[in-house]
């Protein structure tokens, strides 16, 4: 990926005062090979915001539940989902990621790419491609599972992090079976991002 100045028409914005956990998904990415744009840093900077609560979940939580981002096509979109995906797979234990795309097909081709990588670096981890429960599976008990995009979505689920790639395509009924999967953990975030 080259760098190049792209500039979203939305995106949730920073709040400086805040610490982020941004800074270590641009250096997960820089790892996998990619070289960040801009405008992912900023993505991750502001989605990743967080707060300190002692004694409750992890010791922080997320600023805010929702991040969102739009852009024209081919600009990374994917890449930042994806790289923000396996950072926190590999960050925390037992973290449970969803992905949902346009496409089943579309998703599980994205984490066998972030899977292909994984390996190639030599972190350990699983892929399982059976139909229906194609995820990353790895060592310290986390997931990224890739989710149909059906408004049966999260029905029954409980997810620390939800990606929507291409959310133009998911319908208000998707969106709305995604979120109530989030809302028993105690720092869960939903990261949205789509095409203009």
């Amino acid at each position: 990926m080259t760098k190049h100045k792209t500039s979203p028409l939305y995106f949730t914005r920073r709040d400086r005062r805040r610490a982020s956990f941004g800074e270590e998904v641009n250096t997960f990415a820089e790892w996998l090979g990619w070289v960040p744009m801009e405008w992912q840093q900023a993505f991750w900077d502001a989605a990743l915001e967080y707060r300190k609560t002692p004694g409750v979940g992890r010791g922080w939580a997320y600023a805010r539940r929702t991040a969102t981002c739009t852009l024209p096509r081919q600009n990374g979109k994917s890449v930042a989902l994806l790289a923000l995906a396996g950072w926190a797979a590999l960050k925390w234990d037992k973290m449970r990621i969803a992905w949902i795309a346009q496409e089943r097909r579309v998703a599980t081709e994205n984490l066998r790419s972030l899977f292909t990588l994984l390996a190639e670096k030599g972190k350990e981890c699983t892929f399982i491609n059976s139909m229906g429960h194609e995820r990353i599976k790895f060592p310290n008990g986390s997931s990224i599972e890739v989710q149909s995009a059906t408004r049966r979505a999260g029905h029954g689920a409980s997810w620390d992090l939800a990606v929507c790639d291409e959310t133009w395509s998911l319908s208000y009924d998707v969106l709305q079976s995604v979120a109530p999967a989030l809302t028993a953990r105690p720092s869960a975030l939903l990261c949205m991002i789509s095409t203009q």
